[in-house]
């Protein structure tokens, strides 16, 4: 079977053609098909999945866990706490300390935050002074905190709302 007159894609003969050009123009029309409209679906499909957070994205309880070393003494502290957005971009906290040893519980009010719409934000102190950076997960349900205020306090922790919003 002869493949002169085949459509040829990428060098390699696929169809040989046989009378005239209708399988061809079928080929050139289901390629441009594909061209056309699966880069849409694609997406239409991409921004589906994409999502925008805003101080509304924390809102209620969350309990929240950081564990630190305070350098350059090295020493262990950890923290675990309930903090309180309000999703206006105002929180408090319930907390219970372990600084190398030393026990404090304690709660603070009038902390700030903010969020960007990428879903990072950072959270101040009632002076409005920086206290960490945050990266939202799941819409706000769970959050990453880092410290970097003071520099001398290496700090990580995680927080998750503590209830599932009710519809």
């Amino acid at each position: 079977m002869k493949t002169t007159g085949a459509v040829v894609a990428a060098g390699l003969a696929l169809f040989p053609r046989k009378g005239g050009k209708t399988m061809e123009r079928k080929i050139i029309l289901l390629v441009a098909f594909v061209s056309v409209c699966v880069p849409g679906m694609v997406t239409h499909a991409q921004a589906g999945h994409q999502h925008e957070c805003s101080v509304a994205s924390l809102r209620g309880a969350y309990a929240f866990y950081t564990t630190a070393t305070v350098v350059p003494a090295g020493t262990p502290r950890v923290n675990v706490a309930v903090l309180t957005f309000d999703g206006e971009g105002n929180y408090t906290t319930s907390h219970t300390i372990n600084d190398n040893g030393t026990i404090t519980r304690g709660t603070l009010s009038g902390l700030t935050y903010e969020v960007n719409a990428d879903c990072t934000g950072r959270t101040f102190d009632p002076a409005g002074n920086e206290q960490g950076d945050l990266v939202l997960l799941d819409g706000g349900h769970e959050f990453y905190f880092i410290r970097t205020n003071p520099a001398s306090m290496v700090l990580l922790g995680f927080g998750k709302r503590q209830f599932h919003e009710k519809d």
